[in-house]
């Protein structure tokens, strides 16, 4: 008779994780003592160490289980009316694609991707849907590096009109310049067309090429040129010069990951020169990083000062932008010149620099963009850009649709915005008669810029905190 410690066996046998830790022991049948029987054991010290080792996986378990279920990204997978109205958007999808006349206009991806676009439409109007295209593009912008034909574009009298050509582009080479019209583009006529939409067309893969028709009004006949596309990486701070009396003045186009290094450097070079106040200009600029418009402030101003708040729905997406390094110059009066065109990046700079009492903002009410986009990859080639906070400035003012009011008003009408920029181009190349040639008059007066040389000749004995 063989006799077993059957409790022992059974708690062994559903207890994979005490397993590897099992010994035999012999002992003796009770009936008789010279026949071994096997029965499993336990140490003790394995018995422990298994234990912990469960609670430590349940707790993970759980830790995870709870996050997932939390995450705000995650927890629509955890809601029925998300599962639902997924599968009734892949049951229109699905009716569509079999029953339409039109088969071919119908394919799954096209039907994908007009059902996210139309749901981005409906939000605002800077989420949008990023096909590959325009993800691609997007990528582009981060550090100011396209492929096209090395120009930037405004639309004038009812064309795109070149404005800045750039060195080292395929525009620069064919001898295009500023002022000239892009009349064709591609075979296709501009005329009345959106500059975005001739952007999209000007640019592609380097080494290609666009046939461009130019027009140059009262100097040549039209022609056609073919521009080869290049990777152009453009200046953002594109202007740098003394105005007389000690006016150091900039002109930033962008705000980009270089910026605060170009900037860095115009600076120690209009010291040399003796300037000894200094006007910044941020007309027609579009925005760009907020770290570096950030960067820009922390010149300025005393390090972890901050410069502007993010409030978002999602707490990851609430953060407090604060100056991290000492200043270059915190002492120096500044002038900033916005216009209608000054938004997002350059709405932030403008409005701390005059909510911190560290400049005068001169010219007309900004765009009024103060929200954020974040980027989600939604694989390697489409991307959603959706708006996710909004931007205070340091008084808790919101930027959004308000914009940045300035202390000297000064308004210029959209056609003379356009023609200020082109003059400006040949007065740094040097050739100012170039615009009367072509536009049959003088350059318009630049009436921000005199307001703002102005004010600054008169801050004798006045501080910048007195200006109301």
């Amino acid at each position: 008779m063989m006799v077993v410690n059957r409790g022992l066996a059974i708690e062994n046998r559903f207890s994979p994780f005490f397993a590897p830790n099992r010994i035999f022991h012999q002992k003796r049948s009770f009936t008789n003592p010279q026949e071994p029987c096997n029965v499993y054991l336990m140490r003790k010290p394995a018995n422990i160490f298994g234990t912990l080792l469960l609670c430590f996986a349940c707790g993970f378990f759980s830790y995870g289980t709870a996050r997932l279920v939390m995450e705000p990204a995650t927890r629509s997978w955890f809601n029925s009316d998300f599962w639902s109205e997924w599968l009734r958007v892949g049951e229109a999808m699905r009716l569509t694609s079999t029953y339409y006349i039109e088969p071919a206009t119908v394919g799954y991806e096209k039907l994908g991707g007009n059902a996210i676009e139309g749901m981005m439409d409906q939000l605002d109007q800077y989420s949008e849907y990023l096909p590959p295209a325009a993800f691609n593009e997007f990528q582009q912008q981060t550090d100011q590096v396209y492929v096209g034909i090395g120009v930037t574009l405004e639309s004038l009298e009812g064309f795109p009109t070149i404005v800045r050509v750039f060195p080292g582009g395929g525009a620069a080479e064919a001898s295009v310049e500023p002022g000239d019209r892009i009349v064709e583009a591609g075979g296709k006529s501009t005329e009345g067309e959106s500059v975005d939409a001739v952007v999209r067309r000007l640019r592609g893969e380097a080494g290609t090429k666009v046939s461009l028709g130019i027009q140059r009004p009262g100097i040549t006949p039209n022609r056609t040129v073919e521009i080869e596309r290049r990777k152009v990486i453009m200046p953002t701070v594109f202007v740098k010069r003394m105005l007389g009396d000690g006016i150091g003045y900039i002109k930033i186009t962008q705000f980009e990951s270089r910026t605060v290094s170009e900037i860095t450097s115009a600076l120690d070079e209009l010291a040399k020169q003796g300037m000894k106040k200094l006007v910044i200009d941020l007309r027609n600029n579009p925005g760009g990083l907020v770290s570096a418009a950030v960067e820009t402030v922390g010149l300025f101003c005393p390090k972890g000062t901050v410069v502007t708040t993010a409030q978002g729905r999602v707490s990851a997406e609430s953060l407090e932008y604060k100056t991290r390094v000492e200043p270059l110059n915190q002492d120096i009066p500044i002038v900033v010149i916005v216009n209608r065109d000054s938004a997002s990046a350059s709405e932030i700079v403008s409005g701390a620099l005059q909510d911190l009492k560290r400049a005068v903002v001169v010219g007309d009410r900004t765009f009024g963009k103060g929200v954020v986009q974040s980027v989600f990859t939604m694989d390697s080639t489409h991307g959603l850009k959706i708006t996710s906070a909004r931007y205070l400035l340091p008084s808790g003012r919101s930027i959004q649709d308000h914009g940045v009011q300035p202390d000297i008003y000064q308004p210029v009408d959209k056609r003379d915005r356009s023609l200020l920029g082109i003059a400006e181009i040949w007065r740094e190349l040097k050739r100012e008669d170039e615009f009367e040639k072509r536009f049959h008059q003088p350059p318009p007066q630049d009436v921000q810029l005199i307001a703002a040389v102005d004010f600054m000749k008169n801050l004798v004995g006045l501080k910048l905190s007195d200006v109301k």
